[in-house]
């Protein structure tokens, strides 16, 4: 018995050992592999990190700051950010202009003061830009007028000038009657200049008229017969910008007229004006004008804009062809009805009548 015990002892003491440094050599073997997985990892980091900085250099910093540290310093410029917007082609409110006008003009007595709204889409070189415009006048003698038209201007992309025509349907309403007209002309805008032509047509009726009897002593009596009638006008200008610089316009136009309507009346006349215009918001117009019928006329509008397609982010930075700015292209037009008085008197003690203007 005791020798199976010592023989027992014998095999188990060296299998002990055994197992011991084989659980060692495991260890060191796994600690061993650990290490080189980590090394290789962080050998494959660091050809990473280069290969990605290599990559961000050669393809830009502002294309790619993820991949590079020094990238994040770096300023990144908004415009390679900034998508332009397409042009909206539907219309909106594009301008809007506000205006008085103080004494008499060609076919009105007193002053007005004007609104007018252009709606239009936001335009595109090479391309037809619709317009229509609304506007309403209020005389100072409490009359009023108003006008709806439509204007078409194309913007070549091979010309450094636009072509535009206009049509408009207007109303006033006169001292005596209501006036209707239809007018209608032709323009073209350059950077430098401009070239306007208009024709004006009544409408409906051409003359309206009140009669008053003023009795006296006796068989004596005289008859008032106080007439109001519009005419056709055909008139035609052409203007340069003298000072055509961001924040300062100064614009010179000048050109003939010619006016001809009932009682056999007809003029030629001529007009001149200069404009001094801050940037796109305030104008003042001064004028000149003589016919042998309305005589010399003196007048000063002044005009406050706003320019809604300066909000545009499609076009606010753009401009026409070779640089024709967004408000030539965005330019109201102004179509006026010319109205004329003309008084006549009869007496029953002389077969003479007397007429002239009142």
């Amino acid at each position: 018995m005791k020798q199976i015990v010592l023989l027992l002892i014998s095999i188990a003491i060296p299998s002990i050992v055994l197992f011991k440094e084989k659980i060692r050599g495991i260890s060191t073997l796994r600690q061993s592999d650990l290490t080189s997985t980590t090394n290789h990892k962080a050998n494959n980091d660091k050809h990473l990190t280069a290969s990605k900085e290599e990559t961000g250099s050669a393809l830009g910093v502002a294309a790619f700051p993820f991949f590079s540290p020094k990238a994040y310093n770096a300023p990144v410029s908004k415009k390679s950010k900034e998508t332009p917007r397409r042009a909206n082609p539907y219309p909106s409110p594009k301008r809007i202009d506000f205006s008085h006008i103080e004494a008499k003009g060609i076919g009105y007595k007193v002053g007005y003061t004007k609104l007018a709204v252009l709606f239009a889409p936001e335009y595109k070189i090479g391309s037809f830009l619709p317009l229509a415009q609304l506007s309403g006048q209020a005389f100072n003698n409490g009359t009023f007028a108003g006008s709806a038209g439509f204007i078409g201007r194309y913007l070549p992309s091979s010309l450094c000038e636009v072509f535009g025509f206009y049509t408009f349907y207007d109303f006033r309403h006169g001292e005596i009657g209501n006036w209707h007209q239809i007018s209608g002309g032709l323009e073209v805008l350059n950077r430098r200049w401009e070239v306007h032509a208009n024709v004006r047509a009544p409408v409906g009726a051409h003359v309206h008229g009140r009669k008053r009897v003023f009795k006296y002593d006796g068989p004596y009596r005289a008859i008032r017969k106080h007439y109001e009638f519009s005419d056709y006008a055909v008139d035609a200008n052409a203007g340069y910008y003298l000072v055509n610089s961001k924040n300062f316009q100064l614009y010179a136009a000048a050109g003939p007229y010619y006016l001809f309507g009932e009682f056999d009346n007809s003029a030629w006349g001529g007009k001149a004006m200069l404009r001094p215009q801050y940037r796109d918001y305030l104008s003042v117009e001064f004028s000149v004008s003589h016919d042998h019928i309305f005589e010399t006329i003196y007048q000063a509008n002044v005009i406050f804009s706003i320019p809604l397609y300066n909000y545009s982010s499609a076009i606010k930075k753009k401009s026409g062809p070779c640089r024709v700015a967004n408000r030539q292209i965005y330019q109201p037009i102004d179509p006026d009805i010319i109205l004329q008085e003309k008084c006549c008197w009869k007496f029953n003690w002389t077969p003479q009548d007397t007429c002239g203007s009142d």
